[in-house]
């Protein structure tokens, strides 16, 4: 308990009128875009906190291909027919 009245007298005043918004985003070129429900509700400065996974998720090459489907000309889906002929 003594930790929290210590960490809490350190704290300005200003600190202690803030609120938190919570999502999840990607960074891109070191930038992070605030969803637009949570933009009317900011001021021009705010208090950033970033919480970053530890480990990289390793994508396999399925995964990416779900994420980002190849788009070839002229492809059409094999029909169901088709998928379960068995030739022999």
């Amino acid at each position: 308990m003594f930790w929290l009245n210590a960490l809490a007298g350190s704290l300005d005043k200003e600190c202690m009128n803030m609120y938190a918004i919570e999502f999840q985003a990607k960074i891109k070129e070191g930038t992070i875009m605030v969803p637009l429900q949570y933009r009317d509700k900011l001021k021009e400065v705010v208090r950033v906190i970033i919480l970053a996974d530890t480990q990289e998720k390793t994508h396999n090459l399925i995964d990416q291909l779900l994420e980002s489907p190849l788009k070839v000309e002229g492809f059409q889906p094999l029909s169901r027919d088709e998928i379960y002929a068995r030739t022999l």
